[in-house]
C-alpha cells in the first residue's frame, strides 16, 4: 500500500481524471494497510451493478436531456454482431427482460471485441464498468450504451451478482428466456415485449 502525495491532476475529455507523478511527488510506503472504515472515511463507495431497469429508465431520461452517463452493468450477452468494420454490437439482458445495445469502436482485424473468449456462441455473463449510456432506441426500445476510453470488462469486482446471473442463465427458465431475447432481435421485434403469456403476477412501484 502506498500513500502518493503531490500528484497533478487533469480532466479528460470523458470527465475521467488522469493523476501524474511529477519530480515533487512523494511516495510513501505504508506499513499497515487502511482499515475498511478509515476507507470509507475517505469518501470510497463501493462499486456495485446498476440494474437493468434502472439503466433503461435513465436511457430515457437522457433522450430529453441529451446528456451521458457513466454505469456499472453486470448482465446476460445474448448476441453480437459487427455493424461495420471497425464496430460491434452486443445486446446484454437479465431477470428484467429489459435490454441493453452496447456498441464498441475497434481495430478492423479485432475477432472478440467484447473479450467473451471461446464462450460466444451462447449468452454469456459478465460485468463491465464506465459504460457510458446515451439516448434509449425508439425502434427497438431498448437502452443504448457506448464503449469509451475508460470501460473496461471485469467479473472479479462484482463476483456475487455475476454468480447470481450464471445461475440463471442455465435454469431452463433463463435459457428459453435469452432465446426468446435472440429471436425477437433476429426477427426485428420491439425488445421489451415478453413473449405472450396467459396468467402474470406482477409487483412493483408506479413511477
Amino acid at each position: 500500500v502506498l500513500r502518493m502525495k503531490k500528484l497533478a491532476a487533469k480532466r479528460g475529455r470523458f470527465d475521467e481524471i488522469t493523476l501524474t507523478a511529477g519530480p515533487e511527488t512523494h511516495v510513501e510506503p505504508l506499513h499497515h494497510a487502511p482499515t475498511y472504515q478509515h476507507i470509507l472515511m475517505s469518501g470510497y463507495k463501493k462499486r456495485v451493478p446498476t440494474s437493468l431497469v434502472s439503466i433503461n429508465i435513465e436511457s430515457k431520461r437522457i433522450c430529453a436531456s441529451r446528456e451521458t452517463r457513466d454505469f456499472d452493468v453486470a448482465a446476460c450477452i445474448v448476441k453480437v454482431l459487427r455493424v461495420s468494420r471497425n464496430k460491434s454490437l452486443a445486446y446484454l439482458t437479465d431477470e428484467s427482460g429489459l435490454v441493453l445495445k452496447l456498441f464498441r469502436d475497434h481495430k478492423d482485424h479485432a475477432v472478440d471485441p467484447f473479450s467473451l473468449g471461446a464462450a460466444q456462441t451462447g449468452p454469456v455473463v459478465t460485468a463491465f464498468l464506465d459504460v457510458q449510456i446515451s439516448s434509449f432506441d425508439t425502434s427497438e426500445q431498448c437502452a443504448v450504451g457506448d464503449w469509451t476510453l475508460l470501460t473496461c470488462k471485469t467479473n472479479r469486482m462484482m463476483q456475487i451478482r455475476c454468480e447470481e446471473l450464471q445461475t440463471w442463465c442455465k435454469s431452463p427458465q433463463g435459457i428459453k428466456f435469452c432465446c426468446d431475447v435472440v429471436n425477437r432481435i433476429d426477427s426485428m421485434i420491439p425488445l421489451c415485449i415478453e413473449p405472450f403469456i396467459e396468467k402474470k403476477v406482477c409487483v412493483g412501484y408506479f413511477l
